[in-house]
Formats: structure tokens, C-alpha cells, sequence
């Protein structure tokens, strides 16, 4: 197994004279280190009025082959809100549709006049990435130095 860090030589130097589980453990904590400061921000972000309070709920999840952790929000509604979406039909005719909450009822396909993209995760990704990759890399590094 190898572990690239571009942009970091003495990082890179170190991982490639580990091997086996040390080189695992200490990529896995390093990628978990830098979710953490992502997902802090994400959640920040998410708590903004523009976005449904389901936004607020985050995990990071750890992968394997590679190592690595990904950080996302729960909610499906994330694949609406990042691109936005066109107008739309919604419902096919003869359906009845009905929300309970709200009190809305239609018969028949309702034109969905569609939505502007509200992107979450690209910005909070550029707001984070350089406190992020110092998070992972003093973790890796993290008495070896």
C-alpha cells in the first residue's frame, strides 16, 4: 500500500518509509483529522437558514482500499440543493398528491417552477481545505518530527 500527499515532501518522505498497519493507522487518523475540521464547518454552514434543518445532521464515514473518510450531509436533498434544479413536472396525471404538513393537495402533475443551485459543500470544502490538510498532517506527522 502507498499513500500520496502532494504539495508535502517531508510528509510524503515519512509515509513512504512506513509500512503495513503503522502506515494505515497513520493515514486513517490523519484523513480522520482533517474530516473533523470539515465536518465543523459544514455543520456551521448548514445551520444557515437557507438550507432544511436535515442539512444539519453530518457523518464522516471511513472507507477502506484506499483509506480515507468522506464527509457528507444525511440528507438526499443534498443532490437538489449543490446543482439546483430546472423546472419540473411533478406527479403524472390521475395521481393525487398530498402533503400532510403543509396542507397542499393536487390532482393531476404540478409544474415545479424549479430551484437556483445553493452549493454547500464545494465552498465549505474551499473554506477548509488548507486548515483540513494541516489537521492531517500534523496527526500523520504526530511524534515523528
Amino acid at each position: 500500500m502507498s499513500a500520496t500527499v502532494r504539495g508535502y515532501p517531508e510528509v510524503q518522505r515519512t509515509l513512504n518509509a512506513l509500512q503495513g498497519g503503522e502506515l494505515v493507522n497513520r493515514t486513517r487518523r490523519g484523513t480522520r483529522a482533517g474530516a473533523k475540521v470539515m465536518r465543523a464547518e459544514l455543520r456551521a454552514r448548514a445551520a444557515s437558514s437557507q438550507f432544511p434543518a436535515t442539512f444539519r445532521k453530518t457523518v464522516t464515514r471511513g472507507h477502506r482500499n484506499p483509506v480515507g473518510t468522506s464527509v457528507g450531509i444525511l440528507s438526499p436533498l443534498i443532490n437538489i440543493f449543490e446543482p439546483g434544479a430546472d423546472p419540473h413536472p411533478i406527479g403524472a396525471a390521475g395521481q393525487v398528491l398530498v402533503n400532510s404538513e403543509t396542507g397542499f393537495f393536487a390532482r393531476g402533475p404540478v409544474d415545479h417552477p424549479g430551484m437556483a443551485a445553493r452549493p454547500l459543500i464545494g465552498p465549505t470544502f474551499e473554506a477548509t481545505k488548507d486548515e483540513a490538510a494541516e489537521a492531517a498532517i500534523d496527526t500523520i506527522m504526530e511524534g515523528l518530527r
